[in-house]
């Protein structure tokens, strides 16, 4: 994985493919081809919202996950397939620094829990509310840098946080979500992976990252219309 890593961040190829997430959840590599934006002649970038010509001759919305050369895309495609899959399942003598993020998952914090995340010999960010067993498990079932950074953002947010939220910023100013927080697990995934550098960062594991909000969001989306009842049904 680690070389797999390192050759995405050197080879990355020019654009002719995106990946993209339409709004079912479904993901797919397509040619920049059969992608049309709301103006024409923009440039398609990461975060916008087109319309994709699919097979059956017919336009979906989705949204630009990634963009890169046909390889590179279906490389990232297979990363985000396989962490979708994983992701529905104090230091002594030291003060600990004030968080403002809200990672309780009753909505409160306390001043006797949390977490610090990051090199233990090195930069830290210590996560007030965290729970430290969960981290550690996040640690154990993880095998790739994204499938962990995913499941510790499952842990250290609550699950509507994620659904209003994102890592990034968005064209339709979708609020942050707490960057203290991200930054501590940007920290302790390179910690756990040394071979990820700032590139693989922002183009493959926050990528990761921001698809698991769009999913939760689709998911409450769906799970809302069908809990609504019709008049006459």
């Amino acid at each position: 994985m680690a070389a797999t890593l390192r050759q995405q961040s050197v080879n990355w190829c020019p654009s002719t493919h995106a990946c993209v997430e339409f709004f079912d959840g479904k993901k797919s590599a397509v040619p920049l081809s059969c992608i049309s934006t709301s103006e024409s002649g923009k440039s398609v970038r990461v975060g916008d919202e087109v319309e994709v010509k699919w097979t059956d001759g017919k336009k979906y919305t989705a949204a630009v996950t990634a963009l890169g050369g046909r390889k590179q895309m279906d490389a990232v495609l297979a990363t985000l397939s396989s962490d979708e899959a994983l992701s529905d399942d104090e230091k002594e003598g030291e003060e600990r620094p004030k968080s403002q993020s809200e990672v309780d998952k009753d909505g409160e914090l306390t001043d006797d829990t949390g977490c610090w995340l990051g090199d233990p010999n090195g930069e830290q960010v210590w996560i007030e509310g965290a729970d430290q067993g969960k981290v550690l498990a996040s640690e154990f079932i993880s095998d790739t840098p994204a499938k962990l950074a995913v499941h510790l953002m499952t842990v250290l947010f609550t699950e509507t946080q994620l659904q209003t939220g994102n890592c990034t910023p968005t064209p339709s100013g979708r609020p942050l979500l707490d960057q203290r927080t991200i930054n501590g697990i940007r920290l302790h995934v390179q910690y756990k992976y040394p071979e990820v550098d700032p590139h693989v960062w922002k183009h493959i594991i926050q990528v990761n990252m921001n698809s698991k909000c769009r999913t939760l969001r689709a998911s409450a989306k769906k799970s809302s219309a069908a809990s609504t009842v019709k008049p006459g049904v």
